[in-house]
């Protein structure tokens, strides 16, 4: 894979910052101990879901939290029902979930027909990110974390170019960006553009040293990442924000430093 790159973030960063925002988000919201919560880890069982849950576990278990349930699921499911209450049997404070739109769409009802309401859910993209889901579920899905790619409706001054490139989509498309993909993409493809123009060589070995010598600081694109690639072939700059669904808009919360909106209780219903 030495000529494979990749701009965006990783399921570890996905992983990461939604542990990072159950301990300095969610706690000091509830006022809690992050080591008191229950936390409930429920994933589908593709690669998606398991590499994401792993890490989710990797670090809470280094950060010394409490893991009561981590179970997997299938994404075509039907039915959620006995894993619902598995959850509300042991009383489960927070839910991380992986998935995708119908598997997260599912279980948030399921959840309010068994009356099972965690003081905070939070997604790893997927089914969380998009509007379609959130149309689906209505007042359902407010409260709703998302750990996400960042979304167009971050703060522009921690991502110089954003508004540009919303009002580029919105003339192109007709619609505002239906979640971060479009704008990462955007960015990770001007960002290989450049390394393009300046490798001045279609040789392989060429673009690839041009591509390890292409830095940009932090909050230096309009995604508000920068670019710093290992041997690996990964971005070492790439991150990802959390947002919050609040009154059909997703809101970015944390870090503050791009947040649009402070984050509210967070409940199922």
């Amino acid at each position: 894979m030495k000529y494979v790159f990749r701009s965006n973030s990783t399921a570890r960063n996905f992983a990461e910052r939604s542990i990072e925002a159950v301990v300095k988000v969610v706690a000091p919201q509830l006022k809690a101990d992050p080591k008191a919560l229950k936390i409930a880890i429920i994933f589908e069982d593709g690669s998606y879901g398991t590499l994401v849950s792993s890490f989710q576990k990797e670090e809470a278990k280094r950060l010394g939290l409490n893991v009561v349930e981590s179970q997997s699921y299938s994404a075509k499911s039907v039915d959620l029902s006995s894993l619902v209450l598995r959850l509300k049997g042991a009383g489960a404070d927070v839910v991380l979930q992986t998935s995708y739109q119908n598997d997260t769409t599912l279980f948030i009802r399921q959840a309010a027909n068994a009356g099972f309401k965690p003081k905070a859910l939070i997604g790893a993209g997927g089914g969380y990110s998009l509007t379609d889901t959130a149309k689906q579920l209505g007042a359902a899905m407010d409260g709703a974390y998302d750990v996400d790619f960042p979304q167009d409706t971050m703060a522009e001054n921690g991502a110089p170019g954003l508004r540009a490139f919303t009002a580029a989509y919105q003339k192109q498309f007709g619609t505002a960006p239906r979640s971060g993909h479009s704008l990462v993409n955007y960015v990770g493809a001007k960002a290989f553009l450049d390394v393009l123009a300046a490798a001045r060589s279609t040789d392989k070995d060429k673009i690839r040293e041009a591509v390890l010598a292409y830095k940009k600081a932090a909050g230096s694109s309009a995604a508000g990442w920068g670019f710093d690639f290992a041997e690996n072939g990964q971005n070492r700059l790439a991150t990802t924000n959390l947002m919050q669904w609040q009154k059909g808009k997703l809101e970015t919360v944390y870090p503050e430093g791009v947040a649009t909106a402070k984050p509210i209780a967070a409940r199922v219903d």
